[in-house]
């Protein structure tokens, strides 16, 4: 807080969540190493010093366009319309594997009617829009950068209240 209110333009006030706050030793180096790993999602690039940004002079550099630790559980959890959504899709997609199973046995027979069977299947895969039904996906970390982030969540103390 004391960083981000140095100025006195009011950033402070732009945090809704502190999702890890920790002190370490090599706190520098680990933010270095951080920073160079999550360089391309800087929200505002590496050298930005734009005044009519947020911190302006004071971590403007260090601001990013997403949740790049994955510490943020309630982003990605589907909410309930999701859910459901995502139940209707399964349920579809078995009907889809039938329609395709019974177009291949009915080939020999006529083609014509079976490949109506099996365009029919496939719409179930690929008309549906399951994917776009999920919710985010956490991001996946190398194991050097997986295991800094579990030493910092890990090392506390953590503060995940309203800030």
């Amino acid at each position: 807080m004391e960083r981000m209110s140095f100025g006195g333009l009011g950033d402070e006030k732009l945090i809704d969540r502190v999702l890890l706050f920790t002190f370490r030793e090599d706190a520098w180096d680990v933010e270095q190493t951080l920073l160079e790993h999550f360089d391309k999602h800087r929200a505002f690039g590496k050298f930005s010093n734009d005044p009519m940004m947020p911190l302006a002079g004071r971590g403007q550099s260090e601001l990013f366009s997403h949740d790049v630790l994955g510490l943020d559980s309630d982003l990605y959890r589907l909410s309930e319309e999701q859910q459901a959504a995502l139940k209707v899709d399964l349920a579809q997609s078995k009907d889809g594997c039938l329609m395709v199973l019974l177009g291949l046995v009915l080939i020999p027979f006529t083609l014509g009617f079976s490949l109506f069977f099996i365009a029919g299947g496939a719409s179930y895969f690929f008309g549906s829009g399951a994917g776009t039904r999920l919710g985010k996906k956490q991001p996946q970390h190398t194991s050097k950068i997986q295991e800094l982030v579990n030493e910092l969540v890990q090392a506390g103390p953590q503060n995940k209240g309203t800030a």
